[in-house]
């Protein structure tokens, strides 16, 4: 009934903010969702999320068509029921979805950008362009789309092609965290390409976009200089990164992906655990979040074994 529809909602609410168990969170929604009216259908929409989210595409599918019953203009679930199936490697009815979709919203790019990331999944990369093209004709400011054709660019090996979609991604990415991706992105191919002192300049400036959010530069450069055997300056790096992670791990409460990124960090690269484990060891005395805590004790464990 509708007090233990309640009571269970507390109890989620408590589970998320302890950390529990993804499975057990999972569960009290199916159970919850399942004493709902079947015509309920943004609790519908967000099982199917969940469900497609942790890879069970059948019981997603079965979601998704539930809702596409129920309301056949609900865009999201032709959009999403392609993507279940692409991943199935059942493109046909892939497409089937996504000519319903283009049929409903024949004036939105993201028919037209979803099937070319299905295309792309089954390697036919130029009809995949065609598809981003159209997508960026529909809105020209759509980032996801240039950053989508910048890739493929880069895996068909056409440098050129690569920067003009790299500047227009850069151009329209929202904020400057999507734009310090876009900048270790574009570094990340122009290394791949032979380019190493443009790819370094770009680092820098990916960095200094998203100045806390340093890790994948960080990363990135690494490899990059141990891939042209440049041992030392890859050491050099991820000293001045590491500086970098004990100044922000100096602030009272760090964001999510601020906290991720930095554990990122400090297991990845080749520092020493000895210089590490004392700084992390004091992260984990101020952190108060339960689940982040124990995401900074696993980290402190990986390290405890790599020190031997």
């Amino acid at each position: 009934g509708v007090l233990q529809d309640v009571k269970t909602s507390a109890v989620l609410k408590k589970e998320f903010v302890q950390g529990a168990n993804l499975e057990r969170i999972f569960s009290m929604v199916t159970d919850l969702s399942g004493r709902l009216a079947t015509n309920d259908l943004e609790t519908r929409l967000s099982l199917a999320e969940m469900r497609y989210g942790m890879g069970q595409l059948d019981r997603a599918i079965e979601e998704y068509e539930l809702i596409l019953d129920l309301d056949p203009t609900r865009k999201r679930a032709y959009n999403q029921l392609a993507y279940a199936y692409a991943r199935r490697g059942d493109f046909t009815t892939a497409h089937m979805y996504l000519d319903k979709y283009a049929e409903i919203a024949p004036n939105e790019p993201n028919p037209y950008d979803s099937r070319g990331e299905v295309l792309r999944m089954e390697g036919r990369f130029e009809e995949a362009v065609e598809q981003f093209k159209i997508a960026l004709v529909k809105l020209p400011s759509s980032y996801a789309s240039s950053r989508k054709l910048s890739e493929i660019f880069g895996e068909l090996d056409d440098l050129e092609r690569l920067k003009v979609y790299s500047d227009q991604w850069l151009s329209g990415a929202p904020g400057r965290l999507k734009q310090s991706n876009a900048y270790t992105k574009r570094a990340a191919a122009l290394w791949r390409f032979g380019k190493i002192q443009e790819a370094e300049k770009t680092l820098a400036l990916a960095t200094e976009f998203a100045p806390n959010y340093f890790v994948s530069p960080a990363l990135v450069g690494g490899e990059m200089y141990k891939a042209i055997g440049d041992t030392a300056a890859a050491h050099r790096l991820y000293e001045s990164y590491f500086n970098r992670y004990k100044s922000l791990a100096n602030s009272d409460s760090l964001e999510i992906e601020e906290l991720f990124g930095s554990l990122m960090l400090l297991v990845e690269p080749d520092l020493p655990p000895e210089q590490v484990i004392p700084a992390l060891k004091k992260f984990a005395e101020k952190e108060k979040r339960p689940f982040l805590k124990q995401m900074i004790e696993l980290h402190l464990g990986i390290l405890y074994l790599k020190a031997g």
